[in-house]
């Protein structure tokens, strides 16, 4: 086996290309490892053995920090609401209304970021779209079985009424020549508000704070989270 849970542990860049042909299935489901290495952007190619990331080069060679050589396969949740004032009416801003979003505090950059997270081996984006949102942005509420029972049920209905926001290749700090991240985000919107509104979210241990964030246009995200925050503006058609 050439992977473990949750990285590839070959060198390939400091083999002979002899050595590194065929030594990870690329462009395929990798059965090894049980982690799928199509790419949404297509079948990408493979150079002596290594791939090639599909949108050029980064100035930086190998794997870096991500997990997997070639595309390293992520699920981000926007779990959004309209912000309200202190009567419970939207708030408008430009003939707008205002939105805002569940966002976590890094641990690692401690940038604000979406609560989400790479899928696991033998995991579909979906379940990480899932598991991520809950793991991080609802922390300790999931060890209560009260709360856990109640959440369960109307987070499987906001779940079911999610929208495809973005499918593809993200621009992030870690991408390299040879592993590159992809993501596929959702928006989940409480229209109600009424879905989230008995719990007080908690930031669970791989992070270091949860919160309500307004979406505005001047907001610091890791990556590319803040573009995919303004496409969901734009599918609201709400203020940014």
């Amino acid at each position: 086996m050439h992977c473990f849970l949750y990285g590839d542990m070959l060198t390939l860049v400091f083999r002979s290309p002899k050595k590194r042909l065929n030594k990870i299935k690329f462009n395929a489901y990798d059965e090894s490892c049980k982690y799928n290495r199509t790419s949404y952007l297509g079948e990408y190619q493979i150079i002596d053995g290594i791939p090639r990331n599909p949108m050029g080069r980064t100035g930086m060679i190998g794997r870096g920090l991500l997990g997997r050589w070639g595309p390293n396969q992520a699920g981000d949740p926007i779990v959004t609401r309209w912000k309200r004032n202190a009567s419970g009416e939207k708030i408008l801003d430009n003939g707008k209304y205002v939105f805002e979003f569940i966002a976590i505090i890094r641990s690692d950059n401690k940038l604000c970021s979406l609560p989400g997270g790479m899928v696991d081996p033998g995991q579909n984006v979906y379940e990480c779209l899932k598991a991520e949102f809950k793991e991080e942005a609802l922390g300790g509420l999931m060890d209560n079985e009260e709360h856990k029972k109640k959440i369960k049920d109307k987070l499987k209905i906001m779940f079911e009424e999610g929208e495809l926001i973005f499918k593809g290749y993200a621009d992030d700090p870690r991408n390299t020549d040879n592993a590159w991240l992809e993501t596929l985000v959702y928006n989940y919107h409480d229209n109600t508000g009424e879905v989230l509104h008995p719990f007080q979210i908690q930031a669970g241990e791989s992070v270091d704070a949860v919160t309500w964030l307004t979406a505005r246009a001047n907001m610091t995200l890791h990556a590319a989270h803040a573009y995919f925050v303004k496409l969901v503006a734009d599918k609201l058609n709400a203020a940014f």
